[in-house]
């Protein structure tokens, strides 16, 4: 099981590639109010899962994103291994909405299921801080840490919007 937990989030990571920096992705990013992000995000627990992910983001205030996450990937504990998966719906309160400063905190929360193969399914509380870096010729890099059903680490990039964060 441990090949699936690898093969299948670096599938999931080629398609996010593909998804930022497809032909005409610098065309849609002015006009769109969506921002598509590829993440991979470390979930530890009683048991702990590497997921590869992608989030779909919307604004929805001048501070304020709305963000649709999934993830799949590869669980463990002491004893066995298997699939894992996720989906999130978070609320993202950026500080920085303009780029005034290279790198702006955040703060995330909401609510996620996730099936681990050992432990079946669950539902969690999200909370989360990150920190948003600059925009590298049309992406952005970010780093989160959180609790959420345990601890969570997070890192990925976002298609940078033309206008603010």
């Amino acid at each position: 099981m441990i090949g699936l937990g690898v093969t299948v989030p670096v599938t999931v990571l080629a398609m996010v590639w593909g998804l930022l920096y497809a032909p005409g992705a610098a065309a849609q990013r002015s006009d769109s109010r969506l921002q598509a992000a590829g993440r991979v995000d470390v979930l530890s627990a009683e048991v702990t899962a590497v997921h590869a992910g992608v989030e779909l983001s919307a604004i929805a205030g001048r501070y304020t994103r709305i963000a649709a996450v999934g993830g799949v990937g590869g669980s463990w504990n002491a004893d066995s291994s298997g699939i894992s998966t996720r989906g999130e719906i978070l609320g993202r309160f950026v500080l920085d909405p303009d780029f005034a400063v290279r790198w702006a905190p955040y703060a995330a929360g909401g609510l996620g299921v996730r099936y681990d193969r050992i432990v079946g399914w669950r539902a969690d509380l999200i909370a989360a801080l990150g920190l948003e870096g600059p925009n590298w010729n049309g992406v952005v890099p970010f780093f989160e840490v959180g609790y959420g059903g345990g601890a969570r680490f997070a890192l990925g990039l976002r298609r940078a919007r033309a206008h603010g964060r």
